[in-house]
């Protein structure tokens, strides 16, 4: 793939040089034109999880897609170490308070990249699947327009709304937590911390509901003191402690589960292969590293 990828952008490179032999210029006088390609993009979160003056933030700045991001989807190394679509989003989100593409939470990091394909390449979205009873490969599309934007759940709206975070009482310990859904920069920075905990006690657990708790549970209650705690060492403090039962450890991730919006990009799909006909009922629509370049989506 990247070979062919390589090359096109290495064409692509030495057609801009010779239009415009200073490439710096050529970029830099692109981006003072961007202003007119900027679009608010609405959030299907609505802020409810941001933090401090994002609160409540319903859309978001955020510019099309343009030549010089060829070089960002062109970038093996962004593949392979699953960073594409956040080196991308570093790019275009053009927020004037501030706001990061760290501080995106999951489900309106995939609105932004719905927009950006949309808006480069049209609303079809084209992969290749095998057919799981004939196992013939078939094309399946998406008319990414028509994806529908998620709603909140109900028992949790109103503390969503209000404060950003639900507050849980374990089911056997009774104990109370508070959580919530993290960003895309603090879940980064969780997995970052267990992959080096996971090298220097040479483990081969992927830790991977440890991840999900110390990044998700926004504040810890505290008996002694009967106040809530949000500082890091006691949230670790209570999932080494005071975390005992996996029916509570289950409970939180059930709750976090509750409260995640996903974009519905669920389809039937039926098989095109007139010996075989399988229907396939609630097919998702995968949104992986090659999002933006489908062809190159592996068959599973």
């Amino acid at each position: 793939m990247f070979e062919e990828l390589e090359n096109d952008k290495r064409k692509k490179s030495l057609i801009m040089e010779n239009q415009n032999p200073d490439l710096e210029n050529t970029q830099n006088s692109n981006r003072s034109q961007i202003g007119e390609e900027c679009q608010y993009i609405p959030l299907p979160s609505k802020g409810y999880f941001y933090k401090n003056q994002f609160m409540g933030m319903d859309q978001l700045k955020v510019r099309q897609l343009d030549w010089t991001d060829e070089d960002i989807l062109t970038t093996e190394s962004f593949y392979q170490n699953g960073t594409v679509f956040n080196e991308l989003l570093s790019r275009v989100i053009v927020d004037e308070n501030g706001f990061t593409a760290k501080q995106l939470i999951p489900v309106d990091k995939d609105a932004i990249l719905i927009w950006l394909r949309i808006a480069a390449f049209g609303p079809e979205y084209e992969i290749r699947r095998k057919c799981p009873k004939c196992k013939k490969i078939h094309k399946v599309s998406w008319d990414l327009s028509e994806i529908q934007s998620p709603d909140y759940h109900p028992d949790y709206l109103k503390e969503i709304q209000e404060h950003g975070e639900v507050e849980v009482i374990l089911p056997d310990s009774k104990k109370k937590v508070k959580i919530t859904i993290p960003s895309i920069g603090k879940e980064i920075e969780i997995q970052k911390q267990l992959e080096v905990k996971k090298e220097k006690t040479n483990s081969n657990q992927d830790y991977l509901i440890t991840g999900k708790l110390l990044s998700s549970i926004s504040a810890v209650y505290d008996e002694e003191t009967k106040s809530w705690k949000r500082d890091k060492t006691s949230i670790a403090q209570f999932l080494s402690n005071g975390l005992k039962r996996i029916s509570d450890s289950r409970h939180i991730i059930k709750v976090l589960k509750d409260i995640t919006l996903k974009i519905d990009s669920k389809q039937d799909v039926k098989c095109p292969n007139a010996n075989c006909n399988h229907f396939e009922e609630g097919v998702e629509m995968p949104m992986t590293i090659y999002f933006f370049w489908p062809e190159y989506e592996g068959i599973s």
